[in-house]
């Protein structure tokens, strides 16, 4: 059983990952279409971490498979 303070310290990890996540999103959006809109920052600030997770996950995806020679990702 975890302690209150490792139950504390997961908790940030968890609130960290998630807010590391809605920056990537929003980047990753804002240099593709430009500035957001207040609806769409709304709607990343409400996400879930695994909503989040999900869209980068598949917004690299899908850029991968449509831009290979501009992703770094699969670029040697």
């Amino acid at each position: 059983m975890m302690r209150f303070s490792e139950r504390f310290i997961e908790q940030g990890r968890q609130e960290g990952q998630k807010e590391e996540a809605r920056r990537l999103l929003g980047k990753q959006i804002q240099l593709k279409f430009g500035e957001l809109p207040d609806w769409a920052e709304q709607r990343l600030t409400q996400a879930d971490h695994a909503s989040l997770g999900g869209l980068v996950s598949s917004h690299l995806i899908r850029r991968q498979f449509r831009e290979p020679a501009q992703s770094t990702l699969i670029s040697r």
